[in-house]
């Protein structure tokens, strides 16, 4: 089976799809079946992979470093946010995954 990230890519290559749409999808067993294990671990990534083009715009855009430490404690909230919703286990004896409210 794909890793999560991998098949976040392809998904997206084929449509426009946003993150939490894809976790939707995953939770609901549309791409496999995937442990909270592998959702956190994947979450983790994707926060790396945006705090690193944080940087990178900064090098290209140097007066946007103000904006910075906004976009990077977003960012984090985004990630832990998704984690708590996305990152558990299936209740006991659920027959499908449901995000909270």
């Amino acid at each position: 089976m794909k890793r999560l990230s991998e098949l976040y890519w392809d998904v997206t290559q084929e449509e426009f799809l946003s993150l939490e749409e894809f976790l939707r999808r995953v939770k609901d067993g549309r791409y496999g079946t995937y442990p909270p294990e592998d959702i956190v671990s994947f979450l983790r990534e994707v926060e790396a992979n945006i705090l690193a083009n944080i940087d990178l715009k900064l090098e290209e855009a140097p007066q946007l470093a103000p904006l910075r430490e906004d976009r990077i404690r977003e960012t984090k909230q985004l990630i832990e946010d998704l984690i708590t919703r996305y990152g558990r286990a299936w209740p006991a004896g659920a027959r499908r995954w449901e995000a909270p409210p």
